[in-house]
């Protein structure tokens, strides 16, 4: 059964949003049915993307917290103890325990600061006044 020019023209204009003029011409020269550019996704939802940039602030403010240096304690020194039996930690533990005191105190003020004051980082000016 032939479709009729009318028919092609309806399947052509129907089509013929997503596909550039020069497409439509060769397609009808090869008798081909060309297919339309597909629209580009939409993003994702934007409470999803709240919802977890919430949950990251709240991670680091915990993580930020004295209630979390114990912990990060513990799984400083458990990575430290890992690093040494494979061989890439060469000085005793007491050394490294002694400079993770100091990375926690300096990571805990560091966090607070970013998170209560936000700056603008390609300036690096404080944006609140």
């Amino acid at each position: 059964m032939r479709t009729s020019a009318t028919q092609c023209r309806r399947r052509s204009n129907a089509w013929s949003a997503g596909v550039s003029p020069a497409g439509q011409a060769a397609s009808r020269r090869l008798g081909v049915e060309t297919t339309p550019i597909q629209p580009a996704r939409t993003p994702a939802r934007p409470v999803l993307l709240i919802a977890f940039g919430v949950f990251i602030l709240a991670m680091g403010v915990f993580l930020a917290l004295p209630a979390a240096q114990p912990l990060l304690a513990k799984l400083a020194r458990s990575g430290i103890a890992m690093l040494q039996h494979r061989g890439y930690l060469r000085l005793p533990s007491s050394v490294y325990e002694a400079r993770l005191a100091g990375y926690l105190a300096g990571f805990a003020t560091v966090a607070l600061r970013r998170i209560a004051v936000p700056t603008n980082r390609r300036a690096g000016r404080i944006l609140v006044d």
